[in-house]
């Protein structure tokens, strides 16, 4: 089936956040339970289903709805460093600050101190939602292992309390009578400023669960994730405003629902509260008070105290404001549903959430130069023609390319802190090394990142416009190779890669996966995914130092050469997966190899081997052999990074 659209009826809410809407009309009628998945989630297989399925008490026959339940293995919280989290800007540094600072910050959203175990949850919960969005659920309900069933504790009604699944259905009906459109509906909220909770809008009667006497409604911090209700455009949704980590995915739930982006309703009294674990009473800083009770408050105990402790940080609206910046403006964002859905909504979101001032329409900027076989490279070995070099400007040549671009990340650059600037500065050297076999003059930019200014062209300022047949603003990169990384933006002046336009006369190389955005491009056959083996390229299996000994099972496996390459398609860029290489040029790389053998049989020279970098757990031993076969042989090692 195909998916629901995103942005065919978007709107651009408060900061610029996006508000995704289905246009298709949503059927008031009954939910379909047969497009209804449930999920478990918790650390053991046995104990989580055994746990929810009492929860549900599947034992009992109900004439309504018979679910099978999946399990969903949690993120275990001692598989995850917090620091290096942060330093790939998957987790916000705020994670990592005192309460005290995220309270002042962010009101609401910030009152809860946060460790491992807030992550892992997050982390657990979008494996979820990644379920539900592959599989196309029209819904799905999701437990934690810890879920119980709460409705007998409040049997005051005359009628006999439903069975689990029995309630479950009547809710399900009853939130799509309200709102055919809502996202997530908190089966089990907890520790909600009751005072503050409002009765949802709908039709006469709708907003009462009939079977149960539970009233739908809308609260501004509806809290706890054991149990609750997600359709698919709520999954998308949450896939897409989940990361980086900023907050525990329930305050983060109640965030969106609060800015208008997330239509979140919930049920009280609850269906489901948190059985009591005495094992687990320990478990982190910020779960303590949920196991403190023998069951969870509905209310929060506590809320004269919370509401003045956030007024005093700020205006609510302020600090929600500031909350949803906190979120948005990291390159992983820019991969999620939403902005694959519709790109052109999502760039204008990204823009909003990263202030970002053109610096000016200036050449410097790009710090370009031209090279040609006119003005000699650097390189000592420029003279001779390489077949290589050769077959890349005739490429160039055929698809109308002048010259290239390398996109920020530039050596020396205070703004851009990240040893993937090497591999920037490398495919600068090779490029200039293959332009200055080329008879005319091809220009050579190295972009700091910055915004474009609008009407701004470097096709323009190198002086293109006036013979390449295109207006002067239709070329904005002036007809060039690009090549950007867009995990590693977040160490460059271009963090979330927003500034880098789409130009459709010009070809893109990204590091890893393209940007939504640029799908356009596809069509044209201007971009190419070039994704790395080893531990940085997604590939953890395949080991860079056996590449060439694996090679032919990947041959096997992908049908052609390189391994797993294959061309763009209308709705696939094209992808090439290599080895990494290094700052030589192919020519200088077929001297060494001649220069290597006579050193080998000299063994008379000892250079200095410098590695700078970081070191995947995966090599650490292959690593180890190689420092110590340096040092076997005299050669000093001199190790920078990590």
């Amino acid at each position: 089936g195909s998916r629901p659209p995103m942005c065919t009826t978007s709107r651009v809410g408060a900061h610029g956040m996006l508000l995704a809407q289905s246009s298709s009309a949503v059927s008031p009628g009954l939910p379909d339970l047969a497009r209804t998945g449930v999920f478990a989630v918790g650390m053991h297989r046995n104990d989580t289903l055994q746990q929810v399925m009492q929860a549900l008490e599947l034992e009992r026959p109900s004439p309504v709805w018979k679910p099978t339940v999946d399990f969903v293995p949690a993120v275990a919280k001692a598989s995850l460093n917090l620091e290096q989290l942060v330093d790939l800007k998957v987790v916000s540094r705020w994670v990592l600050m005192p309460v005290n600072r995220t309270l002042r910050a962010f009101g609401l959203s910030g009152r809860s101190p946060q460790d491992t175990f807030t992550v892992a949850c997050a982390l657990t919960h979008r494996r979820v939602w990644e379920q539900i969005v592959d599989r196309e659920l029209a819904m799905a309900v999701v437990f934690e292992d810890d879920a119980a069933y709460a409705l007998p504790m409040h049997s005051g009604a005359s009628q006999p309390v439903p069975s689990p699944t029995e309630a479950l259905s009547a809710a399900l009906q009853a939130v799509q009578r309200v709102d055919p459109g809502w996202e997530v509906l908190n089966l089990g909220r907890c520790f909600d400023l009751c005072s503050q909770t409002q009765q949802a809008s709908g039709e006469w009667g709708a907003h009462v669960v009939r079977a149960t006497g539970q009233r739908i409604i809308t609260s501004p911090s509806s809290l706890c994730t054991h149990a609750y209700a997600i359709s698919l455009m709520g999954a998308r949704k949450m896939l897409s405003l989940s990361l980086p980590h900023v907050f525990p995915v329930d305050m983060l739930l109640s965030l969106l629902s609060r800015m208008k982006l997330l239509r979140q309703y919930s049920l009280s009294p609850p269906t489901f509260t948190q059985a009591p674990k005495a094992a687990q009473a320990m478990v982190s800083v910020s779960n303590q008070r949920h196991r403190a009770a023998g069951r969870l408050p509905e209310c929060e105990p506590f809320e004269p105290y919370v509401l003045r402790t956030t007024s005093e940080a700020g205006n609510q609206i302020v600090t929600d404001s500031n909350a949803l910046a906190a979120i948005g403006g990291a390159w992983i964002s820019q991969f999620g549903p939403a902005a694959q859905d519709c790109p052109a909504a999502y760039q204008k979101l990204a823009y909003n959430q990263i202030t970002s001032v053109a610096r000016g329409c200036m050449l410097s900027e790009f710090r370009c130069k031209f090279v040609s076989s006119a003005s000699p490279h650097r390189s000592s070995h420029s003279a001779s023609r390489h077949r290589d070099a050769s077959a890349l400007l005739a490429q160039m040549d055929t698809l109308g390319l002048r010259g290239a671009v390398i996109w920020s990340l530039r050596v020396h650059d205070k703004a851009s802190r990240h040893s993937h600037s090497f591999v920037h500065r490398a495919l600068h050297a090779s490029l200039g090394f293959a332009f200055s076999q080329s008879p005319k003059p091809r220009h050579l930019c190295w972009a700091r990142g910055d915004a474009i200014p609008d009407g701004c062209s470097l096709g323009k300022l190198l002086g293109y416009e006036k013979d390449d047949g295109v207006a002067s603003t239709g070329s904005i990169l002036g007809h060039s190779l690009v090549f950007a990384s867009p995990k590693h933006m977040a160490w460059s002046r271009d963090r979330a890669l927003t500034n880098l336009p789409v130009d459709t006369h010009s070809a893109y190389i990204f590091h890893e996966l393209m940007p939504p955005r640029f799908a356009p491009l596809m069509p044209l056959g201007r971009v190419v995914q070039w994704i790395v083996s080893g531990p940085d390229g997604n590939r953890p299996y395949l080991d860079s130092a056996n590449y060439v000994a694996r090679s032919s099972a990947l041959v096997s496996e992908c049908g052609n050469w390189p391994p797993c390459t294959r061309a763009g398609t209308l709705d696939k860029p094209a992808t090439f997966v290599s080895a990494w290489a290094s700052t030589l040029t192919p020519a200088e790389i077929e001297a060494e190899i001649g220069n290597l053998s006579r050193a080998m049989a000299a063994r008379a020279q000892k250079s200095t081997v410098h590695f700078i970098g970081s070191i995947w757990e995966g090599n650490w031993e292959n690593f180890c052999d190689f420092t110590a076969g340096c040092y076997d042989a005299g050669v000093p090692f001199v190790r920078s990074g990590v």
